[in-house]
């Protein structure tokens, strides 16, 4: 049997004739590509993270989606790129594309009081999803990135560029300390009052005061970013900075061994005599690991694991009344109620000679995306609740030209473009630790075992130099690189 829709296409002609020119329309101009109208930027990338977690790191990056520069998801793109081309010891490509979104962040910051397109950003947005919105880089990601820009640097021999991109880390560090400075003010006032103490006797009468502080820090700052830039500070012979970005590090991360020993150890260098007396109240009078460094160098691993958790496309149904008519309607929101689902990756063991090592935790980057989630989710609400009353005036529109069918279609479109916005950097690890440890000089191995697999690693430890490894294990990869400092 054989129907004629003739008739129907005729009758609903102008209409979907409309409808379609403004979707090409302001989905061209907002730049966002056809399918992000329909699929979640997680579900993209989920392809990615599979072929990642099975070690297959150039298939990886051949199915990265490819994204012109005047689409809203640019620098999201470069970000990814930059991080697989890194993964393959891509050094340049990898700083060719961290420099790209280097370039779109200051570029769109510096257009964040006037862009001209806003309004037509948000009037996509408001016919489809947020992924029609421009996707501005959060600061820890931003931090990531120049993390892996100064490795990018160190890798080709550049410690100067190395220390260019840290700095530009501790601005975007800083910067993120000022415009949450409130929260942490508040958390402060909240301790001093629970202690009932004044702000000169906080750390020795409130010994709990640190490890509040350190949890709001943990945020919006990053601990591994201060970390690895006093480590390349310190390997440049400038103590105070490092010092200073060790303890930045240790108020994010206020039970790490390793750093707690590293600003113990500098304290004491530098005659830090305040300090000293605060440091050994709270960690106990520093013990240096080895009496001598003589005929010794210190190995330094930082160890990714894992990928980090994406958010999810949670739908709610809230209840809105609309013209004095009251009807419930479902919101696509991002969360990450869902992470509890995702594994915990596997413990890395390593061991040199018959000595086992044991390395720290010092980021948790899941806390660090929640929180960037938290402070977006009031806007989110907002345009999803103007996006559910124009939708819904475009729905009764096509029931009107087009009667029972446009109204279908009309609503299937609103059903299908219905996405959360759920992008962030899908790439970075889960979770980053640290070792360090004198050996003695000369070629060293140092044995890993992650999930099953085995992997040595062999480097040349140099007498008072920092030899720095970075080891990435997730799934069936295990993967290094090695420096000396």
């Amino acid at each position: 049997m054989r129907i004629d829709f003739t008739p129907l296409t005729r009758k609903l002609h102008p209409y979907l004739t409309g409808c379609l020119a403004s979707v090409i329309f302001l989905t061209g101009c907002a730049g966002m590509q056809f399918s992000d109208m329909f699929s979640g930027y997680a579900q993209q990338m989920q392809p990615v993270r599979n072929q990642i977690e099975q070690g297959q790191l150039q298939q990886a990056q051949s199915l990265i989606i490819t994204r012109a520069k005047t689409e809203n998801s640019y620098a999201l793109s470069q970000l990814e790129k930059g991080r697989l081309a890194f993964l393959i010891n891509d050094w340049a490509g990898s700083q060719k594309a961290f420099e790209e979104a280097y370039d779109y962040v200051k570029t769109t910051n510096e257009q964040a009081k006037i862009r001209i397109s806003q309004s037509l950003n948000q009037a996509s947005a408001l016919l489809s999803n947020d992924n029609a919105l421009p996707y501005v880089v959060p600061a820890y990601e931003q931090s990531m990135m120049h993390s892996y820009q100064a490795l990018n640097y160190l890798m080709q021999g550049d410690r100067e560029g190395a220390l260019v991109e840290v700095r530009r880390a501790n601005i975007v560090q800083e910067n993120a300390l000022k415009q949450n400075q409130k929260k942490l003010d508040e958390a402060r006032s909240d301790a001093l009052e629970k202690a009932n103490v004044s702000e000169s006797s906080l750390y020795s009468s409130f010994p709990d005061m640190e490890a509040t502080l350190s949890d709001v820090k943990g945020g919006f700052q990053n601990a591994y970013t201060f970390y690895l830039s006093g480590l390349l500070y310190e390997a440049s012979n400038e103590l105070n900075d490092a010092y200073i970005d060790y303890k930045r590090a240790l108020e994010i991360y206020p039970d790490n061994p390793v750093v707690i020993n590293d600003v113990q150890r500098l304290a004491q260098r530098l005659q830090m005599g305040v300090d000293i007396e605060r440091f050994n109240n709270r960690y106990g009078a520093y013990q240096p690991k080895t009496e001598s460094m003589k005929g010794k160098g210190e190995v330094v691993v930082l160890i990714e694991l894992g990928q980090i958790i994406p958010r999810q496309d949670a739908s709610i149904n809230i209840p809105t009344s609309h013209r004095g008519n009251l009807r419930f309607y479902s919101l696509s929101l991002p969360s990450y109620n869902n992470a509890g689902r995702f594994t915990v990756p596997a413990q890395v063991q390593l061991s040199q000679s018959e000595n086992s090592l044991v390395a720290e935790p010092i980021l948790e980057l899941l806390p660090l995306a929640k929180f960037q989630l938290y402070d977006q989710m009031p806007g989110m609400v907002a345009r999803q609740v103007l996006r559910i009353f124009a939708k819904e005036e475009i729905r009764q529109e096509a029931a009107r030209s087009g009667g029972d069918v446009g109204n279908v279609l009309a609503s299937l479109y609103n059903i299908a473009s219905e996405r959360a916005d759920t992008r962030s950097w899908l790439t970075l690890p889960q979770q980053i630790q640290v070792l360090r440890q004198p050996l003695q000089t000369g070629p060293q191995s140092i044995r890993v075992d992650y999930n099953g697999q085995q992997q040595v690693i062999d480097v040349e430890v140099k007498e008072n130099r920092i030899t720095l490894i970075k080891l990435t294990v997730t799934g069936n990869y295990i993967g290094y690189i090695s420096s000396n400092l």
